[in-house]
């Protein structure tokens, strides 16, 4: 005996979220999506200065791991933000989320500039011939 699922009054639950994508309605609010951008910019901050003021180490150590936290919901916000679903208009969208990633961009785009930008590394040389060479060298020959 099968039960329907409590969650959707319809079997097909992209069917029920197409309904509601085309229904005219748009979630989006600028009031909310500004609520939440500065409720998590101020926790990220407040956490920021925990983390380095002059506590004992247990407390540090637990306002860095909440800091961690809060700059994760800003890259979500700000990942939210670049596809447009963030806020109602794009403009919005776009300088929420540039704001939003200001917090990151030490801890995401430096790694990745070390790896994959050419001139960032200390010795000013483009690694990336380097790389395609070692991938077909490291590629299975075919007989």
């Amino acid at each position: 005996m099968e039960t329907a699922s409590p969650q959707f009054e319809c079997a097909d639950p992209a069917q029920a979220l197409r309904g509601a994508a085309t229904s005219g309605t748009d979630p989006r609010s600028l009031g909310r999506g500004l609520e939440l951008f500065a409720v998590h910019v101020l926790l990220y901050f407040g956490t920021l200065l925990g983390a380095v003021a002059n506590f004992g180490l247990p407390v540090n150590i637990m306002f860095g791991v909440a800091n961690g936290a809060f700059i994760a919901l800003l890259f979500i916000i700000g990942h939210d933000g670049c596809h447009g679903s963030f806020v109602p208009q794009r403009s919005r969208n776009v300088w929420l989320a540039r704001l939003a990633f200001i917090p990151c961009i030490g801890r995401i785009l430096g790694p990745y500039l070390a790896w994959y930008a050419p001139g960032f590394h200390p010795w000013r040389r483009d690694d990336r011939a380097l790389i395609a060479k070692s991938e077909t060298e490291s590629a299975p020959q075919q007989a």
